[in-house]
């Protein structure tokens, strides 16, 4: 028996020295929570806010280095939200945390992030604030977001939640990027009303109120010839093995423009 709870009380001891101490391993993410409201999965990623460089030279801080290896791991674990991979490029270009091995942004994407473009990677950070905010709501995808940001530039993400909760909340309405830019547009100029906001998205998804965005001047608009010509240029420049990192619901909709847009060309004059 003594020998029983000798071994017991030396396996115990055992086991709380060999429990890693919680402050020397830097957690970089959560498993996913269910959201209580909507029981959707939500990735509780630990992304780092981005912050100031804490050194004036080529060296980074440990805690600059855990945060560096928090935003690579987004990338490495190859997340379909954009609004994440965003977040991260924020967080290593405000931090300029790729100064100790790369001398510019430039090289550092080429050898960390998949060659990605510089254009590409602002545009991903332009967006990651309206992401972060909605994406507990739904999937919001890139197009959606850029749709979502100039309003949110003009009247505050409180405003922009209003606009697009009350589009998602509604019964029997498929989320797209030409909808949510649609519903935008329908909204009047002038000082944020909430109320006001919800009716106007509210009688817009209902068909009782159209867009109201000016198309451009007929002086404006090309020729048919040149019309063509630059949809062929469009095309040739489209890098379809680059779209496999795009976000799925995203890649599903452009796929459904262009059947639409193919059906429409093959119809002209009939």
């Amino acid at each position: 028996m003594a020998g029983s709870r000798l071994t017991k009380e030396g396996g115990a001891k055992l086991r709380k020295t060999r429990e890693p101490d919680p402050a020397a391993v830097p957690v970089k993410f959560q498993p996913p929570e269910v959201q209580a409201v909507t029981g959707r999965v939500v990735p509780a990623l630990r992304i780092p806010d981005p912050q100031d460089p804490e050194t004036d030279d080529d060296t980074l801080t440990d805690a600059e280095q855990k945060r560096l290896e928090a935003y690579e791991a987004v990338f490495e674990r190859h997340r379909e939200a954009f609004w994440e991979e965003g977040k991260a490029l924020a967080g290593i270009v405000k931090g300029h945390l790729h100064r100790r091995d790369y001398p510019s942004l430039e090289a550092y994407l080429e050898a960390r992030w998949g060659g990605m473009s510089r254009t590409v990677a602002y545009r991903r950070i332009e967006l990651w604030q309206v992401g972060e905010r909605l994406s507990p709501m739904g999937d919001i995808n890139e197009r959606q977001a850029r749709a979502l940001k100039p309003y949110a530039d003009k009247h505050g993400f409180d405003a922009m939640e209003t606009v697009y909760r009350t589009i998602v909340e509604t019964d029997g309405v498929k989320v797209t990027a030409k909808l949510v830019e649609d519903a935008v547009g329908a909204l009047p100029d002038g000082e944020f009303n909430e109320k006001k906001t919800v009716e106007r998205v509210r009688a817009f998804l209902a068909g009782k109120v159209k867009p109201a965005i000016p198309g451009p001047a007929p002086a404006e608009l090309p020729s048919p010839g040149e019309q063509v010509e630059k949809f062929r240029a469009v095309i040739r420049r489209i890098r379809v093995d680059r779209l496999r990192a795009a976000d799925p619901a995203a890649r599903q909709e452009l796929a459904d423009e262009l059947r639409q847009l193919l059906a429409a060309l093959e119809n002209v004059g009939e």
